[in-house]
């Protein structure tokens, strides 16, 4: 066990958070098990690091600088998890709207439940369970 009885510590953020997490992650490799990316991605190469990696975008998110994501995709490791979800860049978060997203026919509840099965379902198989 380690701090506070946790045995593997994640990062992770939506957004600009999730670009802190992998800025993070890259000076740190060693303090955690892996990275969980929301509408984001990672501006710094962790790649070689050996950390585990999930990545969810959102297929009606219109803040993601899509090129952006596409360009900095090779600083995952190329076994990482990637899934798409039929959210906005909002519906990651807890608050409502942003400039530059669109609304979403979706609710929040139904936008979290889905982000949470992904999640949940990727976090179970780092444990092998």
């Amino acid at each position: 066990m380690t701090d506070a009885g946790v045995e593997n510590w994640y990062v992770g953020g939506h957004s600009l958070g999730g670009a802190m997490a992998c800025r993070y992650a890259a000076e740190n490799p060693e303090a955690i098990e892996g990275v969980v990316l929301y509408a984001s991605y990672c501006d710094r190469d962790i790649s070689g690091t050996g950390l585990a990696a999930m990545s969810v975008t959102g297929s009606a998110d219109t803040v993601l600088d899509s090129d952006s994501y596409e360009e900095n995709r090779e600083n995952l490791p190329s076994d990482a998890t990637i899934r798409e979800l039929p959210l906005n860049h909002t519906q990651f978060g807890s608050y409502r709207g942003q400039r530059g997203d669109k609304p979403s026919d979706r609710s929040y509840a139904t936008a979290h439940d889905r982000l949470a099965n992904v999640t949940v379902a990727w976090f179970r198989s780092q444990r092998g369970t």
